[in-house]
């Protein structure tokens, strides 16, 4: 996670058929890529105010857009507890916390609670449901979950 400080978010996909699911695209200086796919519970502020939730209503445009207002914003610090959730704090007082609560086992559709995907490098690294971490390649991983 620490590799993130310094980049750029590029995109945000929310909102429309990923329900609660959030998608950020990042870059580094150097233009290295990354994309992380947050499953579980997340909450995003400004200025110690909520500007949205994984449970808010993200096809209301006035909090999509919100919640999309972090783009071109630079990570400037994670924090990351001995559980996983992690904080990403952001330039102009933005911060995205991200608490893993998924814990269902289901075989057939398992919940994970985020990924974190390093383009160039073609690794995606994916703490999952039963709080373990996992890894494939970017290249498979992008199939079954973007």
């Amino acid at each position: 996670m620490k590799l993130l400080v310094g980049t750029e978010i590029t995109k945000v996909i929310a909102g429309g058929s990923n329900g609660s699911i959030i998608l950020l695209d990042l870059k580094d200086d150097s233009d290295n890529m990354f994309v992380l796919f947050i499953y579980c519970a997340w909450r995003i502020t400004h200025a110690k105010q909520v500007i949205g939730t994984s449970t808010s209503d993200i096809n209301n445009e006035k909090i999509l857009s919100r919640i999309k207002s972090i783009t071109n914003e630079h990570i400037t610090d994670i924090d990351v507890n001995k559980f996983n959730d992690f904080s990403l704090h952001f330039s102009n007082d933005y911060r995205l916390d991200v608490f893993c609560d998924n814990a269902k086992k289901d075989i057939e559709y398992p919940v994970d609670n985020w990924t974190l995907c390093n383009i160039k490098e073609n690794t995606c690294c994916t703490f999952n449901s039963e709080f373990k971490f996992t890894y494939e390649s970017y290249n498979n991983n992008k199939s079954t979950k973007s």
